[in-house]
């Protein structure tokens, strides 16, 4: 009797368990939302309860407060851009244009409404919020080791610290398109052209850095000189 009593309360315990997390990923995904519709700032618990189609003292007991929804609500985004990159990172392995491939990928992911609504969000808020900004940073490291990783490359040789910088300088070009022309209408042309500008002077660039980067290694070019 007690064995079965045990196991009734592991297979509740397991349904009360998923109700939970089913919960908990509604929050975060109305906390989402109202995170771009009005900012961080504006962002109220009242204001996600009610998009998220529950009580306030249910949204509290998840998560008691605005600052630890936040922190969820970050670390959920975080893990999901993340994986997401590294994602299609892994498949510029089987491509012969991967460079051209990752910056287009790029490039087009950041003028999309949920992409540049949540990365413009989030530099406003690192602006004044250090933990933001670290998450932030951190977000890109993530990002340009995973492309460096992608792109066959020791990361930790002196030699991919040219490819490394040029990954930066693409990341700032990646976040002004967001500020640019997430807005816009980009049918009229001027995304088009600088997004063609971008590729013309970045592909080569690296594409060098790359080759510079695998020089001397099993899989990598021949060394020049």
């Amino acid at each position: 009797m007690k064995q079965r009593e045990m196991e009734e309360k592991k297979v509740s315990g397991k349904r009360r368990n998923k109700a939970g997390e089913e919960t908990r990923v509604a929050i975060r995904q109305s906390a989402f939302s109202v995170l771009l519709d009005v900012g961080l700032p504006g962002l109220t618990m009242q204001e996600v309860a009610a998009r998220a189609g529950i009580r306030y003292g249910n949204l509290t007991h998840h998560y008691p407060t605005k600052g630890a929804l936040i922190e969820a609500v970050l670390d959920a985004l975080e893990q999901e851009y993340v994986e997401r990159f590294m994602s299609f990172a892994l498949t510029l392995q089987d491509r012969s244009n991967a460079i051209e491939s990752l910056l287009t990928w790029l490039l087009d992911d950041a003028v999309t409404p949920e992409t540049s609504g949540m990365f413009l969000e989030l530099w406003s808020s690192a602006t004044r919020d250090s933990d933001i900004a670290r998450r932030v940073h951190r977000l890109y490291d993530q990002a340009i080791e995973a492309c460096i990783a992608s792109l066959d490359v020791d990361g930790t040789r002196p030699q991919s610290a040219p490819l490394r910088s040029a990954l930066y300088l693409l990341g700032t070009i990646v976040e002004g398109s967001s500020a640019l022309f997430a807005s816009r209408d980009r049918e009229a042309g001027a995304y088009a052209e600088f997004r063609r500008d971008v590729l013309r002077v970045m592909v080569p660039l690296l594409e060098q850095r790359l080759a510079d980067a695998r020089c001397g290694t099993s899989s990598g070019a021949i060394c020049a000189g």
